[in-house]
């Protein structure tokens, strides 16, 4: 007969980027006592999204284990797996205490480099990018493929890519310019068919219009914009990420502009939101490069220029 406990579970959550905390919780490790001495540790991934798990045992001294510790692997949404076993006559209960990692994401996707954006704010209306990619504040490391949209509090925010919903953060109406307020920043995170992530950052406080769970089309009201977290203003903060070992990173990505052309957004410019059919339209490719390649004169460059974090 099965025994189904819990551990004394010690969560450690290591995020890469600012923005994000992910639901990680939502990963439970437990084991099932087979017999005497044989104790079954499984993983149950209750996200909508793949997860990797890392796990260690402290206090295993002495213990036989079907597995090298620490132990990882990747969980796919809505499922339990099996992770190892442990062999032994005491009552692990009292003398084991789990080290439990979570990181979103799967890492042996392959994202698609060619998918074409729509731009993430109202059919029509023109926003300028304050901040683009590799810049000197924020968006640099594994988050310099990141676009900061000069965007109102109150402007609706639409779903640059269809997906599904893996975790929303509204409850924040706190701001400020020290790092202490990252964890204020509100955002909606969303699942792509590809395996990579999109994150619209900074939205108001109760300005989520979609939960965890909710399945979004492409063009699809998500949100309002706003002004939480790390900033000197309202704007978007919008990227697409694709995990890694332990941790994650952005990558470009093409967005649709109104003269019908996929490009590279680059920072101070202007773009106008259109919503043309990229599968029944002939659209051209923008042959310029991420603007992360280009030299950019920062002496120059003002903070007003660049726009908030």
């Amino acid at each position: 007969m099965y025994k189904t406990a819990l551990f004394i579970i010690v969560i450690v959550f290591l995020p890469i980027l600012m923005f994000s905390q992910e639901n990680g919780k939502r990963v439970k490790v437990y084991y099932k006592q087979v017999n005497d001495c044989n104790y079954e540790f499984y993983a149950t991934n209750e996200n909508f999204c793949p997860y990797q798990v890392e796990v260690d045992l402290r206090g295993a001294e002495n213990l036989f284990i079907t597995a090298h510790l620490p132990f990882y692997t990747i969980i796919e949404p809505q499922t339990e797996e099996y992770l190892f076993t442990v062999v032994t006559w005491k009552d692990i209960s009292k003398t084991l205490k789990i080290v439990h990692n979570t990181y979103i994401g799967d890492i042996n996707v392959l994202p698609d480099t060619n998918y074409i954006y729509f731009l993430p704010y109202e059919p029509g209306a023109a926003c300028r990018v304050n901040q683009g990619y590799n810049e000197r504040f924020t968006h640099k490391g594994s988050m310099k493929y990141s676009i900061d949209f000069g965007m109102s509090v109150g402007s609706y925010i639409y779903a640059a890519r269809e997906g599904i919903v893996v975790d929303v953060k509204d409850d924040s109406n706190k701001h400020g310019l020290s790092r202490y307020y990252r964890k204020f920043a509100n955002y909606i995170t969303i699942y792509h068919s590809d395996g990579t992530f999109s994150q619209y950052v900074h939205i108001m406080k109760n300005g989520s219009l979609v939960k965890v769970g909710d399945y979004v089309e492409k063009g699809q009201l998500i949100g309002l914009s706003g002004n939480t977290g790390r900033t000197r203003g309202p704007h978007l903060h919008f990227m697409v990420y694709k995990a890694t070992y332990k941790g994650k990173e952005t990558i470009p990505t093409l967005f649709l502009t109104s003269d019908n052309v996929a490009t590279y957004l680059q920072r101070k410019n202007f773009y106008i939101s259109t919503r043309t059919n990229v599968s029944q339209s002939i659209v051209q490719v923008s042959s310029n490069v991420p603007a992360s390649s280009l030299n950019t004169n920062y002496s120059k460059t003002s903070e007003a220029d660049l726009g908030g974090l």
